[in-house]
């Protein structure tokens, strides 16, 4: 069965748009962040190798369009699948 797997990535954990705000910071955030980012590349390449679709999003798009994030996981569920509605499921499958 495919399977989708979904990371939801906080901006300040993960670095978004990081260039542009990391100047302030101390060295111990520097390395947890770049950390993070070199932790989620393995791991993010260890998932695919593992037959998983993975989707990715942001915090901030969860919380300004859930719709829209909702949209993307479930192409990539449909696309993993091969079924474009899921109501048409034999649901004793």
């Amino acid at each position: 069965m495919p399977k989708v797997a979904v990371f939801i990535d906080g901006y300040f954990w993960y670095g978004y748009k990081y260039r542009t705000w990391k100047a302030p910071l101390k060295s111990f955030w520097l390395d947890k962040i770049v950390g993070n980012y070199a932790r989620d590349c393995r791991n993010f390449k260890a998932v695919r190798a593992m037959g998983w679709k993975v989707v990715r999003v942001w915090e901030h798009d969860v919380n300004k369009n859930l719709e829209e994030v909702a949209e993307r996981v479930f192409k990539a569920w449909s696309k993993a699948t091969g079924v474009d509605n899921p109501d048409s499921l034999d649901k004793d499958k």
